[in-house]
C-alpha cells in the first residue's frame, strides 16, 4: 500500500525526489502519511481536494480488497516550531503558485 501510494504521488508532482510516505498500523487499520515539497502540496491536494479523495478512494479500495483498511493524511512538509507535523488547513491549502484557495 505504501509502495503504490508512493509511486502515484510521485508521478503528480514536480519535485518526486522529495516524496516521503511514512506509515503505521493502528487498530487493524494502516494509516499512511505523504510529505512532499511545500509548492507540491497544491498538486497532490488538487482543485477543492479532488486529487487528494480520489487518492484516498483508490487505497481504500485495495485495502478492502486485502480485507484490511486504510486512510491517508496529506501532512506538511515542514514541521512547526515544537517538532510537531501538521496538517494543511482545508480551504487554505497551498496551491501550485504559492497562493492559496482562500486568497481572493
Amino acid at each position: 500500500m505504501r509502495t503504490l501510494l508512493e509511486n502515484l504521488v510521485r508521478q503528480l508532482v514536480d519535485e518526486p525526489g522529495r516524496v516521503s510516505v511514512t506509515g503505521r498500523e493502528e487498530a487493524g487499520a494502516m494509516r499512511l502519511y505523504v510529505r512532499v515539497a511545500p509548492q507540491d502540496q497544491g498538486l497532490v491536494i488538487g482543485k477543492g481536494g479532488r486529487t487528494a479523495e480520489a487518492l484516498r478512494t483508490l487505497l481504500e479500495t485495495v485495502a478492502r480488497q486485502r480485507g484490511t483498511h486504510c486512510s491517508v493524511e496529506i501532512v506538511d512538509s515542514e514541521p512547526r516550531p515544537g517538532g510537531e507535523w501538521r496538517r494543511p488547513r482545508r480551504g487554505g491549502e497551498p496551491m501550485r503558485n504559492g497562493s492559496t484557495t482562500d486568497a481572493p
